[in-house]
């Protein structure tokens, strides 16, 4: 009977003694920095330059959108828009202009042209409406050759 009280006794000060010097857990938790990325522009994704779980810096480029996404190009023209930048508004456009042609050999639909003649004249650039536009086909319209 003392025996197994000593056995007892011993295993309860091992456990105790073990159970001090090391730290066990069934429901850790680990606290990090994590942000959810959402996408702000409707278009389709080519390529991701970064991986599950990787760390990245800010300003760093994560996705390339398709770009023949009309909608794309026409926010960043606002955006140029609103930082008072218009002649890069204006360049986004020409760099819309030309994918659209080699890739699509199509032209931008009448709500980027309306963006356009909107920054040209200066008029006040509201936010761009939900409805998806497609790309016109070539003309001889001497605005897209």
């Amino acid at each position: 009977m003392i025996g197994v009280v000593l056995l007892l006794v011993l295993g309860a000060v091992f456990f105790y003694w073990r159970s001090t010097f090391t730290e066990d857990t069934d429901d850790a938790q680990v606290d990090g920095n994590l942000y959810q990325v959402s996408s702000r522009i409707a278009g389709h994704v080519v390529k991701v330059y970064v991986e599950d779980n990787q760390q990245v810096q800010q300003g760093q480029l994560l996705v390339e959108i398709d770009p023949t996404e009309e909608r794309a190009h026409r926010l960043l023209m606002r955006c140029y828009v609103f930082l008072d930048r218009p002649a890069e508004a204006l360049r986004q456009f020409e760099r819309c202009r030309a994918v659209l042609r080699e890739e699509l050999a199509a032209r931008p639909s009448p709500a980027t042209v309306s963006l356009l003649e909107a920054i040209r004249e200066g008029v006040t650039v509201t936010h761009e409406d939900d409805s998806v536009s497609e790309p016109a086909a070539l003309s001889s319209d001497p605005l897209f050759r």
